[in-house]
């Protein structure tokens, strides 16, 4: 009975599969997040090119397992790009890479960025890892590493598509040149900034930036930790680094509901002893910043762009460094 239970399974697994193939809309450019979404966009605009996100807006790109659907849509498309970290590197490797075709070009921001990655760094060691060390995925938040990935997806597409290889390398310079742009404006906000520290009352994607810019990020979890609640000692950490500090802003990432978040804690407490006379430092307000890794359903709904998302950090990071 098991044996036959088994055999059922599978072959209804495999109708799926089949179902989803027959409907499943074919794109010309499959992407794993934003980044890589947004490159894409960029660099195919005016030349009709499909481009589809496998991540649902707004959910969390750590815990995202492909359907058959989104399976067959990469099968059937011209170009794969995903990270080639620990959120999409062991299904891409178990569930893609030894079916997908030949001519499919493949792209690995790892690959691309090739060393200059980080391992993901724990300082509080909160967690216990049975694995090694993993690099942290979050390359983008670097503006110059994601210059490259942006490179990478149009010379990959000038293979493909020669035939628009004029267009394609237009829009790469254009994009190019406008991160360039907050590059410089980000460095400058900060070189004239009276502090050099910030904190996130969240996960902390943000290794990548905190090297490029060397400012410290102050974050309560690695970048891509499982946990869900910052203990105690924790929140007492961050709420000593931003008394030390003197600062007026608590960040969290854009998907966190400021309300319900650990943030809104930590601003209750130190605007708490504000009042009692305890701490005469400056009020704390909450206040979010992107990871840019997967934004909420209304910014990907509203077109925002990695320039959007980037240049909401240089305002809100300005306000928070002075």
């Amino acid at each position: 009975m098991k044996k036959l239970l088994g055999i059922f399974s599978l072959l209804f697994s495999c109708l799926l599969f089949l179902s989803s193939c027959s409907n499943n809309s074919n794109y010309d450019i499959v992407v794993t997040n934003f980044p890589g979404y947004d490159a894409a966009r960029a660099v195919t605009k005016d030349t009709g090119k499909s481009v589809k996100m496998l991540l649902a807006p707004g959910s969390d790109a750590h815990n995202y397992d492909p359907t058959p659907g989104e399976i067959a849509s990469i099968i059937n498309c011209k170009m794969f790009v995903y990270v080639g970290g620990e959120s999409d590197e062991g299904w891409v490797d178990n569930e893609i890479l030894g079916i997908i075709k030949k001519d499919v070009k493949i792209i690995n921001m790892f690959d691309v960025l090739e060393g200059s990655l980080y391992e993901e760094e724990d300082h509080d060691h909160e967690e216990e890892h049975d694995h090694e060390e993993e690099y942290d995925e979050h390359v983008w938040t670097d503006p110059t590493n994601f210059a490259n990935i942006v490179e990478a997806i149009k010379d990959a597409l000038v293979d493909i598509d020669s035939s628009n290889k004029e267009t394609y390398e237009k829009n790469c310079n254009e994009y190019k040149n406008e991160l360039t742009k907050l590059d410089n404006k980000m460095k400058d906000e900060i070189a004239k900034a009276s502090k050099d520290v910030i904190v996130i009352a969240d996960r902390n994607p943000f290794l990548y930036f905190e090297k490029h810019y060397n400012i410290e990020v102050v974050g309560a979890f690695p970048g891509c930790s499982t946990v869900e609640s910052i203990s105690a000692s924790k929140k007492a950490t961050l709420i000593n680094t931003i008394k030390n500090n003197n600062l007026g802003i608590v960040f969290v990432l854009e998907t966190t509901d400021i309300k319900n978040s650990a943030g809104n804690d930590i601003k209750n407490e130190i605007n708490s002893q504000i009042s009692s006379g305890s701490y005469n430092g400056k009020n704390v307000e909450v206040k979010f910043i992107y990871c840019m890794e997967n934004p909420s359903k209304d910014d990907f709904n509203n077109g925002k762009t990695y320039l959007d998302m980037f240049n909401h950090n240089i305002e809100v990071i300005k306000e928070a460094l002075n």
